[in-house]
């Protein structure tokens, strides 16, 4: 073995993170790589991803895993997408911008009030977290779980806690030590994407979406109504932080963070945040925008035969 596969494997071997999680946690590890590491084209075949070899090192680290505890680990099966090719058919009938739109899933009847008439759906971040969610959109917005190997705590010497504190010594922690971070606030959220994937319309369940040429246009309205609908909330936007749960950072934004996972759908997300508490339950409001004819457009999925 040789190349970069053989380096990563051995930068691995000196800090194994992977060290004491199960065979099971590990394969779901791999399977999410696996769906972020290949891309879907027109025809609905899966090709590499070009570009940053992140995934591919991540592999790697799985793989000499695997080897040193001697797991037999299952390939991932990546799903089919029947539509991929009308989808690909719809992004080529309206010849978008290479860059700078943003397109926002969802079933027909919405998007279409959406495009129309600019109805434009908010959710507090507790609305995610709903079993009957597919995995592509359920998650807990509100926390984001952090892990690291050769952590160590102070403690007494002899665990005599009436020692001064400055006398505590560092024990090694057994294991991985989880540091989860949450979001304590009141706020509503929207999920908007900055790429169009062909697959997205199968892994959200949508049939539609609608794509945004002029992308401040859309934020200014956003804001503007959400000022009307909720006065005094603070309104931010911004890219989604894909995050790996394994490579601990400082980032303490936990709206904007999300599991490596979600990678692949690039999340663009708008967020109105509450100066202080508010009434419970916060429950999903729409803004009214206006009309977003003349600079979105609708993509709406034909009916497939038998459904």
């Amino acid at each position: 073995m040789s190349g970069p596969d053989a380096i990563w494997r051995q930068q691995y071997r000196a800090s194994r993170y992977l060290e004491f999680e199960s065979p099971a946690n590990i394969e779901a590890r791999l399977a999410d790589i696996a769906r972020n590491a290949y891309i879907l084209d027109r025809t609905g075949k899966y090709q590499v991803v070009a570009g940053p070899e992140v995934w591919h090192e991540m592999i790697a680290h799985i793989l000499e895993e695997a080897t040193l505890r001697n797991i037999d680990l299952r390939n991932p099966t990546l799903p089919r997408y029947r539509n991929a090719v009308q989808a690909a058919e719809l992004w080529d009938s309206i010849r978008p911008l290479d860059k700078g739109y943003l397109v926002k899933f969802g079933k027909a009847k919405y998007m279409v009030a959406l495009h129309e008439k600019g109805q434009f759906r908010i959710s507090p971040p507790d609305t995610y977290i709903d079993p009957s969610l597919n995995r592509e959109i359920g998650d807990n917005e509100r926390t984001f779980t952090q892990e690291s190997i050769g952590a160590t705590v102070q403690s007494p010497p002899n665990w005599d806690y009436n020692i001064p504190q400055e006398q505590w010594i560092s024990e090694p922690i057994i294991g991985t030590l989880k540091h989860t971070r949450s979001y304590k606030g009141y706020c509503y959220m929207a999920s908007l994407g900055n790429l169009y994937e062909y697959r997205l319309f199968e892994d959200f369940g949508y049939d539609a979406c609608v794509v945004i040429r002029d992308r401040m246009r859309f934020i200014a309205a956003a804001k503007a109504s959400g000022e009307s609908v909720l006065p005094g909330w603070q309104f931010y936007f911004d890219n989604v932080t894909y995050r790996d749960p394994f490579r601990p950072t400082k980032n303490d934004d936990v709206l904007y963070s999300k599991h490596f996972r979600f990678s692949y759908q690039s999340e663009f997300r708008l967020t109105w945040e509450s100066p202080g508490p508010v009434l419970l339950p916060l429950n999903p409001i729409f803004l009214e925008l206006g009309p977003l004819t003349d600079y979105c457009d609708l993509l709406t999925l034909r009916t497939q035969p038998g459904e």
